[in-house]
């Protein structure tokens, strides 16, 4: 109160003046935004030109795939590389194609047990992968879902080529002795045993169940215990050499490194793995028929291979199911780790 008062009684002693200023600030802030009529076309030239920058710029943002290099090595390994110089390190990620939906029921859950098992050791380095990456100061891991396993790791950028290393030597050396495998067998059920705690798990399970009764998304990505008790070297094995070959495979670089360098040492390392037969792959991941239990069957449908399984919208309240469900799917199965 007692500054209004103050301002009142200047405003009545010096009315005109303030007036005048008053109506200028007015006038300033009505017309600050509108362009300025100057003699000069070089000032309203630039004037737009920032203008159409700034409206691209919000049109077309950068995307995560902007200035991504591909590049494929003759055994067709895919490379993918981007720099990105914002910090001193860089993480590598091999991610293979192939997931739960390789599978059949009595093999539920191969695909998470070899997961497992690429951290064994190799014949060139018969020793924990996970002490090898801790040696290198590598925060690593890996993951199965449903359509893809992948591994990745971070380190500094002068480790790039140790790590770029270990990958090549797993992708083709990885050893699958009894004594790991039954070892690794034992920590699988555990996890499985754990999920079963989580109503979200289960109901995961059993709305992928419903939704796929005839196709192996209906399968759960981390398997059963019945099913993971009864793995065997050999079936391990077999999977391991159907499906891990680099043209079956994708290697993403992304962080602070110099692309021409990084290509030579993939070429040095991943260019002397030998692609397999793809013969056995292809009937491995085709369309499974597949009798699953479940109280939910009363939503049956036919799917054909992916990504078809989304495109029926003929089949009204799954498909909608199908939709919404499947966003849950990467999520959820980031856990099988």
């Amino acid at each position: 109160m007692y500054g209004f008062s103050k301002f009142y009684s200047k405003f009545y002693k010096y009315p005109l003046p303030l007036l005048l200023l008053s109506l200028w600030l007015v006038a300033v802030f009505l017309l600050s935004d509108r362009p300025a009529h100057s003699q000069d076309p070089v000032i309203f030239t630039n004037k737009e030109k920032y203008q159409s920058t700034l409206l691209a710029k919000r049109i077309m943002p950068s995307t995560l795939t902007e200035n991504v290099r591909k590049t494929v090595l003759e055994n067709g390994l895919t490379v993918l590389t981007k720099e990105v110089h914002t910090a001193p390190v860089v993480t590598v990620q091999v991610w293979y194609k192939v997931g739960s939906r390789n599978e059949e029921p009595g093999m539920n859950g191969i695909a998470h047990q070899l997961e497992h098992m690429m951290f064994k050791g190799t014949r060139n380095h018969p020793i924990q992968f996970g002490r090898l990456f801790s040696a290198l100061g590598s925060d690593s891991n890996a993951f199965t879902s449903y359509d893809q396993t992948a591994y990745y790791g971070t380190v500094e950028r002068n480790k790039l080529k140790a790590l770029l290393v270990l990958e090549a030597d797993r992708m083709q050396n990885s050893q699958i002795e009894p004594e790991q495998l039954a070892s690794e067998k034992r920590v699988v059920i555990s996890e499985l045993q754990g999920y079963e705690n989580s109503p979200e798990y289960r109901l995961n399970r059993a709305v992928m169940q419903a939704v796929f009764p005839n196709h192996a998304y209906g399968l759960p990505v981390g398997g059963t215990k019945a099913d993971v008790e009864k793995f065997e070297v050999e079936q391990v094995e077999k999977y391991y050499r159907n499906f891990y070959s680099p043209d079956n495979a994708v290697l993403v670089i992304v962080g602070d490194f110099q692309t021409a360098n990084a290509l030579e040492t993939i070429k040095e390392e991943f260019g002397k793995v030998a692609r397999q037969e793809a013969g056995g792959r292809e009937q491995e991941a085709g369309v499974i028929s597949l009798s699953l239990s479940t109280q939910h069957s009363a939503l049956s449908t036919q799917h054909s291979a992916l990504p078809s399984y989304c495109k029926n919208r003929e089949q009204g309240g799954c498909y909608k199911l199908c939709i919404r469900y499947q966003m849950q799917i990467n999520r959820m199965s980031r856990r099988w780790m």
